[in-house]
């Protein structure tokens, strides 16, 4: 997946995920004995999550399309999506009544082991195709409805959470260590609260700056060279290179000319973006 598409979509899907999790601190505190999460806030999660999970569907770039359509990676991330609408139209049916809140929660209930069923065989999928970017987005989207659905039902899910917060982790570590590689100064005083789901959008335009910056200077290296040549660009999660203009991966550090479009590498230059 292109980065300057899947990096937006993971950024709004954290802040999704910050969202259910600090409801569920404050939430506690009202109500430790008979902690629920109300319909209206987990319909907002679950439209979140459909919503994102669009988004990744029909996103514009062109290298995602190719990725897409694989048809098997795209069965199994609608196939989850499907299963989240689902939940979704239980309360919205309980919403106007058609059916009976406790009916809603019983057949909500009934879902979550299908559902977590979907996330899993997406997850596997996803990781067998080398698709960690994407394996991601949809554990964090897919986990984060999780956790709404089983606080629904009354159950606190302290494992989900927590595993919900390490791939938040993984995700906004794996943008600090990008960033770091540029040789920007990093805030590191700054560092724990960037760390955190409520410091993703200041995570997000440090990024956004040192992205600018790397443009910038891969623009001026371009003017510097011929027409036509390429440059070697570092893949976010995998540390492999690939060729900016025709895509190809597993570009070796010292290649001269991409093996497919047979461009020329601009110098021995290359970018974590």
């Amino acid at each position: 997946m292109e980065f300057s598409v899947f990096i937006p979509l993971m950024v709004a899907a954290v802040q999704s995920s910050g969202q259910v999790l600090s409801s569920f601190v404050s939430k506690a505190k009202q109500a430790a004995s008979n902690y629920i999460f109300d319909k209206e806030f987990v319909e907002n999660t679950i439209a979140s999550s459909t919503r994102q999970l669009d988004e990744l569907l029909n996103a514009t770039s062109a290298d995602l399309k190719d990725e897409i359509r694989e048809q098997s990676v795209r069965d199994v991330v609608e196939d989850l999506q499907a299963h989240i609408t689902s939940i979704g139209k239980l309360l919205s049916l309980a919403r106007t009544s058609e059916i009976t809140p406790e009916m809603a929660e019983r057949l909500i209930t009934g879902g979550l082991l299908p559902f977590q069923v979907s996330l899993e065989k997406a997850e596997l999928r996803l990781n067998r195709f080398g698709k960690d970017d994407l394996r991601l987005y949809c554990h964090v989207v897919g986990t984060n409805t999780l956790i709404a659905g089983y606080v629904f039902a009354g159950q606190k899910v302290p494992a989900l959470q927590k595993d919900l917060k390490d791939s938040i982790y993984v995700f906004q570590k794996g943008l600090l260590d990008a960033i770091a590689k540029t040789n920007r100064e990093i805030p590191w005083d700054k560092v724990p609260h960037l760390l955190t789901a409520d410091g993703i959008s200041d995570l997000f335009e440090l990024y956004s700056l040192t992205l600018q910056d790397v443009k910038e200077n891969s623009s001026n290296v371009e003017q510097e060279t011929i027409k036509g040549n390429a440059l070697k660009l570092r893949s976010f999660f995998t540390d492999t290179l690939y060729c900016s203009e025709c895509g190809r991966k597993g570009i070796d550090k010292k290649a001269a000319i991409c093996p497919s479009c047979k461009r020329k590498f601009a110098r021995d230059i290359w970018t974590t973006f």
